[in-house]
């Protein structure tokens, strides 16, 4: 079954913040995994801010070799036509963040492409109480 992985559960894995065990855990439950081009984006831009958080360059640097290692897993959808327009008809989408409206939109283009069942790997509370409205069983949060 995939899982949608959301930026909170991976970079949480690759800075080994408080939540790096579950973190750890889901990912390696799931096989496929899948995404939106946000997660690149959204990880690289916190990774690169990490020296401004007392983080050296050498371990900011290793944690963009895991993401790069990690992306590899990861089947990447972008953000295209099908994703604004998911977002401009699920009316529920209002209630959260603008990226997380596309991280969810793209989460239900999977659920409908690929398997209903679908997974939400998140950390983020706000994100999984939309995902729950929307349909999407959210784990992690």
């Amino acid at each position: 079954m995939p899982a949608y992985f959301d930026s909170s559960v991976l970079l949480s894995l690759l800075v080994g913040d408080a939540h790096a065990h579950r973190a750890r855990d889901l990912w390696h439950e799931e096989s496929e995994r899948v995404s939106s081009t946000l997660l690149e984006v959204e990880c690289r831009t916190v990774l690169r801010r990490l020296p401004q958080a007392g983080v050296s360059e050498a371990a900011r640097r290793g944690a963009e070799r895991r993401l790069d290692a990690a992306l590899e897993e990861v089947t990447i959808k972008p953000l295209d036509e099908q994703i604004a327009v998911m977002v401009r008809d699920t009316f529920q989408l209002g209630g959260c963040r603008a990226l997380d409206a596309a991280h969810l939109a793209t989460a239900l283009y999977f659920r409908d492409a690929a398997d209903p069942d679908l997974l939400l790997c998140t950390f983020d509370t706000r994100m999984a109480e939309i995902a729950a409205r929307v349909g999407l069983r959210a784990v992690g949060a």
